[in-house]
């Protein structure tokens, strides 16, 4: 191979995974395996790792490479989607390095921590609820944002769910509300589309919502069939 072989090969990676990944998703994956293989080519350079030829890259290049990572100050979850973008492409050189690194030198693979915030307190909760209520269905601006928060509260939707929600998907009794979403997180592989009840304390207010929408709607003259005119 040439003097950049890392780069020869991402060039003839890239290629198999046209149509099974987004453009963008693979457009991302080609620029971190080249900014990856310039760090290798690097490495080389300075006799820290045996080689940077994709094909034949160690257990201990890998962990050269995130040693050397950890020394520029980059993150845990930065350094662990790096190994990601290696481990696929060393998968299609029929090269398992990058899982015999994990298996032969675990204590030096970085740490994925998650870190769930506080949930909102409960007097903010009800004051955004009780504003919501408070609000005219003719202020447009300030209904579609209070309606849009309090729904995310009193249903646990995403924003993406949220965003993607039709008015059809809507169900309303009297003090009772349902929501069928149908576009979800992981939608097309592993997510279901669900029925998510609607908790007591926003129904009034998407009842109120739908008034606003549907008067909103009118003055301009339009017809749309989702939930937030977004």
């Amino acid at each position: 191979m040439g003097r950049y072989p890392f780069s020869e090969c991402v060039n003839a990676y890239i290629p198999v995974e046209r149509g099974h990944i987004s453009s963008a998703t693979l457009e991302t994956t080609r620029r971190r395996l080249m900014q990856i293989g310039r760090i290798f080519h690097q490495l080389k350079e300075e006799n820290i790792v045996s080689t940077d030829n994709p094909r034949k890259i160690t257990p201990r290049d890998i962990d050269a490479f995130v040693g050397r990572r950890k020394e520029s100050g980059i993150k845990d979850t930065t350094i662990l989607k790096d190994l990601g973008y290696i481990s696929k492409m060393l998968a299609y050189y029929d090269n398992e390095a990058v899982v015999k690194f994990k298996a032969k030198f675990p204590a030096h693979v970085p740490k994925k921590f998650q870190i769930r915030r506080d949930s909102m307190e409960e007097r903010i909760v009800q004051t955004i609820l009780d504003r919501a209520m408070k609000i005219s269905t003719s202020n447009w601006k300030m209904m579609e944002a209070y309606g849009l928060v309090s729904l995310a509260i009193c249903t646990g939707l995403r924003p993406k769910e949220l965003q993607m929600m039709y008015v059809k998907n809507v169900h309303i009794a009297e003090d009772y509300a349902e929501i069928f979403a149908e576009h979800v997180k992981g939608e097309g592989s592993y997510g279901r589309g669900r029925l998510v009840v609607v908790h007591p304390d926003g129904v009034l207010i998407l009842k109120k919502y739908l008034e606003a929408r549907k008067l909103k709607l009118e003055q301009r003259g339009k017809r749309s069939d989702a939930l937030f005119l977004l």
